[in-house]
């Protein structure tokens, strides 16, 4: 430091005086700030830790839930289920009783450890049990609620022999319908083991960073919330907490009261409304203040030991550099966003100009952050007042109720898009729509934006129903073809009505099964073009006789290849004689070449022909085919053999079998 010549030695010592009172309170102030900015960034960096781990830990439990949400679902749709479960409604003991053994087995085949099945009034029609673990009315609530949002419902934990389980309330819709477009006929509430999803998830939760401790919470139907815990050894029980999460969706990262009162944690919560679970993270204050306090001390030991003079010059020296380094590189990042501003400038520009109606929903308070101008002109609202508006000011109830199901349905989905479709009333005829929801990055990664996309499917979902009536059309034409043909009447409804019940044992999908359906009834079309000498030979017949008959598939592919049936239907007549061996024909496809379609149709048409009357052989009673079948297990598919087995054992096949006059068993 310069000196001023000629100045008072006073002036000097009171300089120095007080360049070295500025410099201790420098450092001292500047040790508050170094020890204020970690203790933060401890702070910050759990916040980020118990966020990771929360969204984990949730994607893990949530992942897990989908499971027996969607055996249920699957078990529901079945219509095999719905049909068995219809006979309860019957006035025949016989029938009821039948109904119930049905129906408990299916519930031991969905692998669930019991179930109920209640009308949407909350009577009780079945159940596995002698009789329930809690009164009727118990389960009034959530059957209601299920038969009205139709969305899926657990109840809270309770033992039941010994293990911790919960109610699984699903609808059940009618038998003769193909979607949930109706009203659900029955609640089906199943029993589902959460034992060792349970232990997996808390077991998973040990040894942490922080000592953060991970606390699953559950309000039982009293009101009371549960803490979910693991007891020695392995022994899972719910445990009371002071603190109320009554209609908390989500607690922010700050520091607070444990659940229970009883010290300081910092802590966060999320929400799990599939199941109505709260998964907590808590981190003791002390343990993330520990780190602060020994640094602390050290940081005085080096001021200590360093000397004022070299923390200032090293604290001047560092804030210079520091500062320099900050503004090169606010230059830099200035001169990096410019084009970046550009591109989004353009990007909202495009996606103004767009026809496709879209608008972006900021997820923590549901508002509109951005709307192009095709969305204000389906919404008959200028884009200045849409901007900062919730879905239930911009759509009616009902559709506003069908946006938040997607909404539910993309975060079930684990972040990936869905598509649903949605009647929108914005004039005299409600118009439908495809609406896409996808999520988008935000700021905070537990919540992401998410943006919906409309396209309007009115005339074309017209258009689809009126094909589908020409072509159902052009199949009765054949098939009142077909049934003028004497030697094909009895085989053709035969082999109907075999290929669906496999396919809806294989728990196949309604298109898959109206496939079967209709390739099972055109396949025979081809024979008609067969010399009819050929076909009612008595006697077997020539090698040249044979393969002339074997071109029946080819005869029929011809006449049905131009209609166009949106479905794989001529491609699975093609392959119906093919075998897993390769020994079938046309073209001796073999192996996974054969799609599950045709190996169905294949072994419903040689059981079909075992058990019809030959002039050269008796006809095979229903199990004398099965076994032949089964002997074939190269040439056909094993498991679609069983299924037509189960077929056959079951009550609606031994009806198939009877109408068809076919035996089931030898005498």
């Amino acid at each position: 430091m310069k000196v001023i010549k000629g100045s008072p030695s006073w002036i000097t010592t009171l300089v120095l005086s007080c360049f070295f009172l500025v410099l201790g309170v420098g450092a001292w102030y500047s040790a508050k700030l170094f020890l204020q900015e970690k203790e933060d960034h401890q702070v910050a960096e759990l916040e980020q830790y118990q966020a990771k781990v929360l969204n984990a830990q949730s994607e893990v439990l949530s992942g897990q839930l989908v499971t027996p949400v969607l055996r249920a679902r699957e078990l529901a749709k079945s219509r095999i289920f719905r049909r068995s479960i219809a006979n309860f409604a019957s006035m025949k003991d016989k029938k009821k009783i039948l109904a119930q053994e049905d129906f408990e087995n299916f519930i031991d085949v969905a692998g669930f450890r019991a179930g109920h099945l209640f009308s949407t009034g909350g009577s009780l029609r079945a159940t596995t049990m002698d009789k329930l673990d809690s009164t009727e009315s118990e389960y009034y609530a959530p059957v209601r609620s299920v038969a009205e949002t139709r969305q899926p419902y657990f109840s809270p934990l309770y033992l039941y022999k010994g293990e911790l389980v919960s109610d699984l309330f699903i609808p059940v819709y009618p038998s003769n319908v193909l979607s949930d477009s109706a009203d659900p006929e029955y609640v089906l509430a199943l029993v589902v083991p959460v034992h060792g999803v349970l232990r997996s998830f808390l077991t998973s939760i040990r040894n942490l960073d922080y000592q953060t401790t991970v606390r699953l919470i559950q309000q039982d139907e009293e009101g009371r919330f549960q803490e979910i815990v693991v007891a020695y050894p392995d022994l899972i029980k719910v445990i009371p907490v002071k603190a109320s999460l009554k209609g908390v969706k989500q607690v922010e990262f700050g520091r607070r009261a444990d659940l229970n009162g009883l010290g300081s944690v910092y802590s966060s919560v999320v929400y799990l409304p599939a199941v109505r679970w709260w998964i907590a993270a808590e981190t003791d204050e002390d343990v993330l203040i520990a780190p602060v306090r020994e640094c602390q001390g050290m940081v005085m030991v080096l001021l200590a030991l360093g000397g004022i003079l070299a923390v200032f010059i090293t604290t001047a020296v560092v804030l210079f550099f520091s500062r320099y380094r900050h503004c090169r590189i606010e230059r830099s990042l200035a001169q990096e966003l410019e084009p970046m501003r550009e591109i989004l400038a353009v990007g909202t520009s495009i996606s103004s100009a767009l026809p496709t109606p879209l608008f972006l929903l900021n997820a923590k308070d549901e508002r509109v952050m951005f709307a192009n101008e095709a969305f204000a002109s389906m919404c008959g609202k200028p884009m200045s007042v849409i901007l900062g508006l919730s879905i239930s000011e911009l759509f009616l109830p009902v559709e506003t109720d069908s946006l938040h199901h997607g909404q539910r349905m993309l975060a079930m989905s684990g972040g990936k898009s869905y598509s649903q479709e949605i009647e929108l009333f914005r004039g005299p005829v409600p118009l439908l729509y495809e609406v896409q929801s996808l999520h988008c990055d935000s700021e905070d990664e537990s919540s992401p934006n998410i943006l919906f996309l409309f396209r309007e499917i009115t005339e074309e979902r017209a258009s689809h129903i009126q094909d589908v009536e020409n072509r159902q059309q052009i199949i009765d034409a054949l098939v009142r073809a077909v049934e003028r043909v004497p030697f094909l009447d009895g085989h053709t409804a035969l082999l109907r009505q075999l290929s669906v019940e496999i396919a809806e044992t294989l728990l196949l999908s309604d298109a898959d099964c109206s496939t079967v359906e209709a390739a099972a009834i055109l396949s025979q079309v081809g024979k008609t073009f067969i010399p009819k000498e050929i076909m009612q030979k008595e006697g077997k017949l020539t090698p040249e006789e044979i393969q002339e008959t074997r071109r029946y598939v080819e005869h029929t592919c011809r006449i049905i290849e131009g209609i166009e049936f949106h479905l794989p239907i001529v491609e699975t007549i093609w392959q119906m004689q093919e075998t897993l061996d390769g020994s079938g024909y046309p073209h001796g496809l073999k192996g996974d070449d054969v799609s599950m379609l045709a190996r169905i149709l294949g072994v419903a048409n040689t059981f079909s022909a075992l058990v019809k009357k030959r002039s050269y052989r008796k006809a095979k009673t229903a199990k004398q085919a099965v076994e032949i079948l089964q002997q074939s297990t190269g040439r056909y598919d094993a498991t679609v053999i069983r299924a037509l087995e189960a077929v056959v054992e079951s009550t609606h096949g031994q009806a198939i079998m009877r109408e068809n006059d076919i035996d089931i068993d030898a005498e």
